[in-house]
């Protein structure tokens, strides 16, 4: 057991290492904190939703998958299992209405998390309106930034604070309502 946790323990000096001492590692801890730091709650509940979505789809897959063969197997007479009745039956006898939503929730799932990627990418890059550092240098020297004129400083563009105006729904959360319902819909 102290062999493993020792060997654990030097893995993670090793990735320590290679995070604090080269360029890569240095970059990727810097983006991925980047990432980290500007998620939202909404981001964060969106994941997780999609998350266990994501999971449960696959599991069906792979469920109905198993009981395709176990149907091949037992119409050969090699095997004799039979799925137990239930709350879980219709997963073991995908009808052709329950694929169908099986496969409607993936497609929504896969349109949701897109949507949201894209929304997120959005919030991450700092989009600057009103020339970039060339035309803070270009204003700085004519004091129009400056911040005893009321100026704003164009660095200094946060949008994690902007909320959305109101009667908006944040990008992806439709589909992704649209997913778990056809997922609900496998079970009706």
């Amino acid at each position: 057991m102290f062999r493993r946790i020792g060997k654990l323990w030097r893995l993670w000096e090793i990735y320590s290492f290679i995070q604090s001492f080269t360029p890569a590692g240095y970059a990727a801890d810097k983006a991925w904190n980047y990432v980290l730091d500007r998620l939202r709650t909404r981001d964060w509940v969106f994941l997780i939703l999609s998350g266990v979505l994501a999971v449960l789809w696959g599991l069906e897959g792979i469920n109905w998958g198993v009981q395709l063969v176990l149907s091949i197997l037992r119409a050969l007479g090699v095997s004799r299992t039979v799925w137990p009745q239930g709350p879980v039956s219709a997963l073991g006898h995908p009808t052709v209405d329950r694929l169908v939503w099986w496969l409607l929730a993936g497609l929504l799932w896969a349109v949701s998390f897109l949507r949201w990627l894209l929304a997120l990418l959005r919030h991450l890059c700092v989009s600057r309106t009103d020339g970039g550092a060339g035309a803070w240098r270009k204003h700085a020297t004519e004091g129009r930034f400056s911040g005893g004129r009321g100026g704003r400083d164009p660095l200094n563009t946060e949008r994690g604070a902007r909320s959305l105006p109101v009667g908006e729904i944040p990008a992806g959360w439709l589909s992704l309502f649209l997913a778990w319902v056809a997922e609900i819909l496998i079970f009706a």
